[in-house]
């Protein structure tokens, strides 16, 4: 019982641990360096379009990548262009916005933005997304290079 009792005690303080811990892990924080390009990830609500325009007017990079095709569920290029349209309202001029309009996953995004940064000689890049996604998209975008 006894035994029982210390098993239930030590099971609930590990998963309060791991709840408390959690989000430390899947961020990924770092300050920018200079790079040729700026990749910001689809999504968001709008604050990753306007942390690249911050980046882009600071003169992280020259050029801003934004990648999004919609979902596996709902393909679609309407979110990206809306996006576009962010970047330019904050300040990005649409000569330096290298669209990505068919990546529907971070798997995605990270197969296209490749692909884009060979085609255009890129040798570094700055990734914008959330901070809760950035992990995920560490992972894919150190995997597809």
């Amino acid at each position: 019982m006894l035994l029982r009792r210390f098993a239930s005690v030590t099971m609930v303080l590990i998963l309060i641990f791991w709840f408390l811990t959690a989000g430390h892990f899947l961020v990924v924080n770092q300050h920018p360096v200079r790079s040729s390009v700026i990749i910001v990830l689809g999504g968001g609500g709008g604050e990753r379009e306007l942390q690249a325009s911050k980046l882009y007017k600071e003169k992280y990079a020259p050029y801003v990548v934004l990648s999004d095709g919609g979902t596996r569920w709902n393909p679609s290029t309407f979110a990206g262009k809306i996006e576009i349209a962010s970047l330019k309202t904050y300040g990005v001029p649409g000569t330096a916005i290298i669209p990505e309009l068919h990546a529907q996953s971070t798997y995605g995004n990270a197969v296209y933005t490749k692909s884009i940064m060979i085609q255009h000689h890129f040798t570094s890049a700055i990734v914008v997304s959330s901070s809760y996604h950035m992990r995920r998209a560490q992972l894919y975008l150190i995997n597809s290079f």
